[in-house]
């Protein structure tokens, strides 16, 4: 078969930066990317319209207003077209098709679980759940931790040889997607995370309690306590949460009076403390 590869990422960050290095390695490809955070939102039906409105009535939206219900801001989303799109042209026959993912991400992996229950005929996958990369820290040290392409630069994308980890997807590996896939949408809930390894269902304040482990009886800047949030779920082995739902877990604990917020960050507040 003639043709570019087909090159699969379940994040918009990463097909940016997958692109440009797939170019200074001269190879002929397409990447498609995934427009859809699979890990937040109802999924049984899987209705990318439905799934879209939901999105757009219940998160904070950082560039826009904390919740939008407006019909028009849901008429002006072109996330169902693209998704229509992206199932399109990544199910497509292509000479080499590779997903890239980590299991340490849950909008990854549970994108990837998506795509594998829909997925026929040969695919790689580079799984860089635990591949170790040095990574230069705040203080300017450099540590040796585990990493996604949605977090990388192309040219670390190339230096370390990435693309030559890929590897053929297994029947197994099929099988357990499929069944993945199938339990989580018999749960239905509205979030999906990552513990021990696997992508488990809870709730919407599943991590309530670990962001007020963050929040003080002072004020604290609100990005700083996501930030924190961030690192501590690093610790436990989940490398990416979504912001625009730490951003509506807190609005949402301000509202039920358990945090008090002051100034305004993008309509949400700007610093928050326990009361």
């Amino acid at each position: 078969m003639s043709g570019p590869e087909t090159h699969i990422v379940f994040t918009v960050q990463a097909q940016g930066q997958l692109i440009e290095a797939l170019q200074i390695l001269g190879r002929d490809a397409r990447v498609v990317a995934m427009y859809d955070d699979y890990s937040l939102g109802p999924i049984a039906p899987d209705d990318p319209d439905v799934r879209s409105r939901w999105m757009h009535e219940n998160l904070y939206n950082w560039l826009d207003t904390p919740k939008l219900p407006r019909p028009e801001a849901f008429a002006e989303d072109d996330t169902p077209s693209r998704m229509r799109s992206f199932w399109r042209r990544s199910l497509a026959p292509a000479p080499r098709r590779v997903a890239w993912v980590s299991r340490r991400c849950p909008d990854e992996y549970v994108g990837f679980v998506v795509w594998l229950s829909r997925m026929e005929g040969d695919a790689e996958v580079v799984d860089m759940t635990d591949t170790l990369l040095p990574l230069r820290l705040r203080d300017g040290t450099l540590a040796i931790k585990p990493n996604t392409i949605s977090h990388m630069g192309p040219a670390a994308i190339v230096n370390h040889h990435l693309l030559e980890l890929a590897r053929p997807i297994d029947q197994e590996t099929r099988e357990h997607g499929a069944a993945t896939w199938a339990r989580l949408q018999a749960e239905n809930t509205l979030v999906r995370t990552i513990e021990a390894g696997e992508v488990v269902s809870v709730g919407l304040d599943h991590y309530d309690d670990l962001l007020l482990q963050f929040v003080g009886r002072t004020f604290k800047r609100t990005l700083l306590v996501v930030t924190e949030f961030w690192w501590e779920m690093e610790k436990r082995g989940v490398l990416s949460v979504d912001h625009s739902w730490c951003m509506t877990r807190i609005m949402a604990l301000v509202e039920s009076g358990r945090l008090q917020g002051r100034g305004k960050l993008e309509l949400a507040p700007r610093e928050i403390r326990r009361l």
